[in-house]
């Protein structure tokens, strides 16, 4: 076993530190220096003098001075984040103080519920904002100004507010499917499938057709006299769009802590006095909470590093850290501010990645067996008002997404749009056309998807089985250290990553980006051959996780003894490992290699910023389309990328819920 352990991680081992280590420390240094550093040809000629030299010369905290001097840069933090981080950061030193000094489930409440507590914690500190913000300090006026709200939402940030949107709609969508006897149930929860199929971007896309400046909907609003809050581009547009394509990440992590939760404890805590709010915030609350701050953290990184969705919907002056770093390195190659943003990026997410690893580890939650789903209607039995209630919150929620395919698929066949409210000629002419390309062209949008997205599968499926294989196998701190570096990827935003990858690789020994910008933009000479590499590199790097925890998940049901068995008998470790352990864990590969590959053709940031201008997968060239107008063609290509990747996520969606472990 040790010898495998070895064969296997060395090669791991490197590859890591080639396509993961290397980027980011690259990137960390180039923050301070303001330009590459050629980190991997000075560690291949062991040579740290001229690193030494170059960071002494020319490190500096000018770029991180900048920040708080540059309005964009300050603007598209505080938009971004709010005083979300402070008020995590002070709550969760409260609470750990708090449960140090007194033991009390309240302390335990405090240290990690994130959602109800922090929103009304932030809205507090809103409150008190223009108290030092202001110079003349007139609280009384401000207070009663009109823009009260919209300063208290400003300060809570956009990410955390729709983290708060998200959750509460998936948290709701949860407990409707599990514990009420709502009509269609199975329906619903198919449509789960639905959002988490949608890619960001042809949700905005979507939006724009429906509640854009010229949508169906809002022609149809003016027409009856009618104005809704929506435009085309605005920050609630973006969140909207955001929260009802994420909150199924909510809702799959609260239904698998509901379905481990029993109800018994929470009545005997009202049959020994408690009251039912004591119940729920002692008993109910504390056990579903690692699966709601699990889901809320996921629906914060996705919207954190959702460059895609942001990009086309916030208008040019509403500042966003992800969107300024893009700006910074496209526009005129400013790597001081790109590097410096990127590594606020990757220092918020590792932050909260970390509290998140600690409140839902550290904590004491503890699951119950026991499903206690809802009381089965028996013959004749009327559904109650709670049941009504919830099939009205149901198909309010999955209204939404349904309308943002249906609005996508009707211009998509609609022969031309003008003043009228919906189309009236319609043509399947561009389904056809982009298959006859696909079929004839090789560089076709489909085809690269495909070119990009095969290699890294398999390379991802290889690099999952290594990893979890050896976490599941391994010991001690090493197998942590492991198991931590290798998420690094999932929850750093694309565009920080693929910064990092080109501040690598533009420099010796590599100089890929050699002859890529004229005159600073991202009109490039790049050869394409050096491109699609790279690419696959990054989609190896940053999607491995998903097979991690599939394939981890299935080593931990199979345990050891079977290998055991298998060397006992003769067998060598080689041996064993293809012809015991692979098939073993096959369930867990497959699901793996699904998520793997739905993820890798959704990408946007990494492709857009390293692939060349005039070859893009389909991901890419749909933004693209929808940047320039040509929503037409736009529409169809992501109609077809969303049955793309519906198809297999059905598939690993109903494997779950039929018991096999997808780790979803």
């Amino acid at each position: 076993m040790r010898t495998t352990r070895w064969v296997i991680g060395v090669p791991l081992c490197l590859f890591l530190f080639l396509f993961l280590v290397v980027p980011l420390s690259g990137l960390l240094l180039a923050a301070f220096v303001g330009e590459p550093v050629p980190l991997l040809s000075w560690i291949l000629n062991r040579e740290p003098g001229p690193l030494i030299k170059t960071v002494a010369d020319k490190g500096t905290l000018l770029y991180f001075r900048e920040f708080f001097e540059t309005p964009r840069y300050y603007k598209g933090f505080f938009n971004a984040v709010g005083l979300a981080p402070v008020v995590l950061t002070i709550q969760f030193f409260l609470a750990w103080f708090g449960e140090k000094l007194i033991s009390s489930p309240t302390w335990r409440f405090l240290r990690g519920p994130g959602l109800l507590s922090t929103f009304g914690l932030v809205c507090v500190a809103a409150a008190a904002r223009p108290l030092w913000a202001s110079d003349d300090g007139i609280w009384a006026k401000i207070l009663n100004g009109p823009d009260v709200w919209v300063r208290l939402l400003q300060a809570c940030g956009y990410c955390p507010l729709v983290t708060v949107a998200a959750s509460l709609l998936g948290v709701g969508v949860a407990f409707c499917l599990h514990s009420t006897n709502l009509p269609y149930k199975k329906l619903f929860t198919l449509l789960v499938i639905v959002p988490l199929s949608t890619p960001p971007f042809l949700g905005a896309l979507a939006f724009k057709n429906m509640l854009g400046d010229f949508g169906m909907l809002t022609r149809l609003f003016e027409a009856i006299g009618l104005s809704h809050p929506f435009t085309g581009q605005s920050a609630l547009s973006a969140g909207m769009v955001q929260s009802f394509l994420f909150f199924p990440f909510v809702t799959l992590t609260t239904l698998a802590a509901l379905e481990r939760f029993d109800n018994s404890l929470p009545e005997a805590s009202r049959i020994l006095g408690g009251s039912k709010r004591y119940g729920f915030l002692t008993v109910t609350l504390p056990t579903l909470l690692p699966g709601i701050l699990a889901g809320g953290f996921l629906v914060f990184v996705r919207s954190f590093g959702d460059f895609a969705t942001l990009k086309l919907l916030l208008p040019i002056q509403y500042s966003m850290i992800v969107v300024e770093a893009y700006r910074d390195l496209s526009g005129n190659v400013y790597w001081g501010g790109a590097t410096m943003l990127s590594t606020l990026m990757v220092v918020v997410i590792l932050t909260l990645l970390t509290l998140q690893k600690y409140v839902v580890e550290g904590g004491s939650f503890q699951t119950v067996t026991g499903r206690s789903g809802a009381r089965a209607l028996t013959p004749g039995e009327k559904r109650s008002t709670t049941d009504s209630l919830a099939f009205l919150f149901c198909s309010a929620v999955f209204s939404v997404p349904l309308m943002f395919l249906a609005s996508t698929f009707l211009v998509s066949i609609a022969r031309n749009w003008g003043a009228e409210i919906a189309p009236s000629q319609f043509t399947f002419n561009r389904y056809y056309h982009i298959a006859k390309v696909a079929l004839t062209q090789w560089d076709s949008p489909l085809v690269n998807s495909f070119s990009l997205t095969i290699p890294a599968l398999i390379g991802c499926i290889v690099i999952s089985f290594c990893v979890a294989f050896l976490i599941s196998r391994g010991r001690g701190k090493a197998a942590q250290v492991l198991d931590f570096v290798t998420v690094l990827p999932f929850v750093i935003p694309g565009v920080a990553f693929a910064v990092a990858l080109i501040g690598v690789f533009n420099t010796e020994p590599f100089n890929l980006f050699k002859d890529w910008w004229v005159i600073g933009n991202f009109q490039s000479l790049f050869p394409r051959h050096f491109a699609e590499p790279l690419v696959i590199y990054a989609y190896i790097v940053t999607r491995a996780p998903y097979g991690v925890r599939t394939i981890l998940a299935s080593f931990q049901q199979i345990g050891t003894s079977m290998e055991e068995g298998s060397r006992t008998l003769g067998a060598g470790e080689l041996l064993t490992l293809i012809r015991v352990t692979v098939p073993l864990v096959l369930p867990g590969i497959l699901a793996g290699a699904v998520m793997i590959f739905i993820s890798a053709m959704q990408d946007v940031a990494i492709t857009l910023m390293i692939a060349p201008p005039d070859w893009y997968p389909t991901s890419v060239h749909v933004f693209h389309e929808i940047e320039v107008g040509r929503i037409y063609e736009a529409s169809a290509y992501g109609i077809v990328l969303f049955f793309l990747i519906l198809i297999p996520y059905s598939l690993v969606f109903f494997s779950n819920r039929l018991g096999v472990k997808a780790g979803m």
